[in-house]
């Protein structure tokens, strides 16, 4: 089971633009997975602590399915999470890993 790990800011990350299949693609490509709900809230948090970490705001997927059709992703400039279409391109990539 993989574990998120509270020194995150520590290791390297990356950012894609893509819709939701394609950013799970792109993270299994670095070995690495789309982050849930939770892990994006606490980067949400890290970053209003830590503003000179240089974590970009705007809406990155996560992980969560709502349906067949829809996925949530959390906006890091407020914490809100909301629902999308997998579909739609409206969504940054960050990928996280063990």
């Amino acid at each position: 089971m993989k574990t998120w790990d509270s020194n995150w800011s520590k290791s390297n990350w990356r950012m894609y633009d893509n819709y939701w299949a394609g950013a799970k693609k792109a993270c299994a490509e670095l070995g690495m997975s789309l982050p849930d709900k939770s892990q994006l809230i606490s980067i949400y948090e890290e970053r209003e602590k830590n503003p000179s970490l240089g974590i970009p705001s705007g809406f990155f997927w996560s992980a969560f399915e709502y349906d067949a059709r829809d996925a949530a992703r959390v906006n890091l400039y407020n914490g809100h999470v909301l629902s999308d279409h997998k579909n739609g391109n409206s969504s940054k990539v960050m990928c996280v890993g063990d």
